[in-house]
């Protein structure tokens, strides 16, 4: 997930460097960071089931201008990206594990890449393009407005489409699978 800190964090110098990760002291944003997204997480009532079986969160602190434009790479695990408000371009790859991206607004474009595993874009709003392409698992679509086309390509499993889809060119395609849908709206 992205968020910006709840906590004011202006007077917090950043780090100049990385410490040595098996024998410091957490730099105070980053004592910051994991206590606003522990308070997140326990806020999150439909994952105490989850949680209580063991699960292991990290914390990425980053510096944005402005949120000009964002690239997000996952390595595996699942991935959950809301409430995200970009001025420019969003690029994300994730090679495994299952990814939401939910209430998405972005000044420019959206690509998504995805290797294998369970992607779902939920309620997302673009002034640019949506570029989708993913090799297995199942790819969901939801309430997507794009003023670009929309480009969706899942090469096996599940390609699912509930809208309303509004682009200016849809293009969904599966190579091995199926597509299911509907409140398609080519502009």
């Amino acid at each position: 997930m992205l968020h910006r800190f709840a906590s004011n964090i202006e007077g917090i110098e950043l780090p100049r460097l990385f410490t040595y990760p098996f024998h410091y002291t957490p730099h105070p944003l980053c004592r910051l960071a994991a206590e606003e997204v522990q308070g997140y997480i326990a806020s999150r009532m439909e994952w105490h089931e989850e949680l209580s079986k063991g699960k292991m969160f990290g914390v990425l602190i980053a510096e944005d201008a402005d949120c000009a434009s964002m690239k997000v790479d996952i390595s595996s695990g699942s991935t959950r990206i809301e409430e995200l408000r970009c001025a420019g371009d969003l690029d994300v790859k994730s090679s495994s594990g299952s990814m939401v991206l939910e209430d998405i607004v972005c000044g420019g474009s959206l690509t998504l890449d995805s290797v294998s595993g369970s992607v779902r874009l939920f309620d997302v709003k673009l002034d640019g393009m949506l570029t989708v392409d993913s090799t297995s698992g199942s790819l969901m679509m939801e309430r997507i407005e794009a003023e670009g086309n929309i480009t969706a390509e899942l090469t096996s499993g599940t390609l699912g489409v509930t809208g309303p889809i509004v682009g200016r060119n849809i293009n969904l395609r599966t190579i091995s699978g199926a597509i299911v849908g509907n409140f398609l709206t080519a502009e």
